[in-house]
């Protein structure tokens, strides 16, 4: 039975989780930090917005997205420090393939906050920006096999 459970759980895990390393996890920690980090830049800047779209990108995407590179940042750090002991980790693997699901799920809303950002006032001029961060999250999501 613990045989047919362990089984099911590899299922679950992609071939980029299965081919992480411990390098990977770390270079995607860095990206994601880096990105949070000129997220909540552009969140404090921006707190005196009054548009309809300029208050959705501030209020609810930025958040949206600062909460799940912070998640992202945990699960590539937990995924480094267990392939950085065992090269072969199904815990470091599993937490590797998190760590992407949420890149992923922060680079759509980056998009998503692009796009809104041109029908915007304030953030207008964040649009090029917010382009920027998504294409770095997309790189880094390819170079380590996300």
């Amino acid at each position: 039975m613990r045989n047919l459970l362990v089984a099911f759980s590899l299922i679950g895990l992609t071939s980029s989780a299965m081919s992480a390393t411990q390098r990977d996890a770390q270079r995607m920690k860095v990206t994601s930090d880096n990105v949070r980090s000129s997220i909540e830049r552009i969140e404090g800047e921006c707190q005196n917005v009054e548009n309809e779209t300029d208050v959705y990108i501030v209020e609810t995407l930025l958040p949206a997205i600062n909460e799940r590179l912070e998640d992202a940042s945990f699960y590539f750090d937990e995924a480094a420090f267990e392939l950085d002991k065992d090269p072969k980790s199904f815990t470091g693997r599993r937490q590797f393939q998190r760590g992407c699901s949420k890149t992923s799920q922060a680079t759509l809303r980056v998009g998503t906050a692009r796009i809104k950002s041109l029908d915007g006032k304030i953030l207008t001029p964040y649009a090029e920006e917010f382009d920027e961060l998504k294409d770095e999250l997309e790189f880094a999501r390819e170079t380590a096999g996300c």
